[in-house]
């Protein structure tokens, strides 16, 4: 799990296998153990669903309390500079926010991914100048995927990179290819192995079932991109 100066690997991508672990141990009702030195609640204990949503949940209101923190700032300088030069900003100061860790966020409560997508509205609002108009379009004229969709990108730009040998080792072995019969070669290529789950409340959160689903609902085509920078902009 050694993530640190590594080629492909990252904080994230070791939070993404340990998040992993625990939801597989969960799902096949195993004992689950994570240990962590916080001594401010020393002798503590709580239930596992508990303690996961509540980590998200503290999770989402640091983000979003950190990206309204910077939209403040840089929204006090905005008559001063040029739209793209604001643009560029928040894509640096508030997007990169919402972007760190949200692979982490698949299948959470839909309220938390609200407030993450309340600050994406806010900061187009604020980029495009329009504050009554409905920020469907808003986000499409600045190119910007709504959180909950932008979740999905993450995992689904994750398995490309496992697919093509550009990935952590450790998240590479989460993932497992389907060998199609030669009849059904062409259908089934670049496919992946759905995993059994026991329970829809820790099943679908792991890796290998989250990625799974989403790739193997791609087109054919898309699912056949040897490019990254093609995969991205598609």
């Amino acid at each position: 799990m050694q993530s640190a100066y590594r080629a492909c690997h990252s904080t994230e991508t070791a939070q993404l296998r340990v998040h992993h672990d625990i939801a597989l141990a969960l799902d096949n009702n195993w004992c689950a153990v994570l240990v962590m030195l916080d001594l401010s609640a020393a002798f503590d204990t709580i239930d596992h669903p508990i303690l996961i949503n509540r980590i998200r949940e503290k999770q989402v209101n640091a983000v979003t309390k950190s990206c309204y923190f910077q939209i403040r700032n840089i929204g006090r300088i905005r008559k001063y500079i040029t739209d793209a030069a604001f643009k560029t900003l928040v894509c640096s100061f508030v997007a990169s926010r919402l972007d760190y860790g949200n692979a982490l966020l698949n299948e959470v409560n839909v309220s938390l991914v609200n407030k993450l997508q309340r600050v994406q509205n806010t900061a187009a609002r604020l980029v495009t100048r329009s504050k009554k108009q409905h920020t469907t379009p808003v986000l499409v004229s600045l190119h910007w995927i709504p959180v909950q969709y932008r979740i999905q990108y993450k995992l689904l730009l994750y398995t490309f990179k496992i697919l093509h040998g550009l990935a952590s080792v450790y998240l590479e072995k989460l993932i497992n290819a389907y060998q199609p019969s030669r009849s059904r070669r062409l259908e089934n290529a670049m496919r992946l192995i759905q995993p059994r789950v026991s329970t829809k409340n820790y099943g679908e959160r792991r890796f290998d079932k989250a990625t799974a689903s989403l790739w193997n609902n791609l087109p054919n085509h898309l699912r056949h991109k040897h490019a990254i920078e093609l995969f991205k902009k598609i």
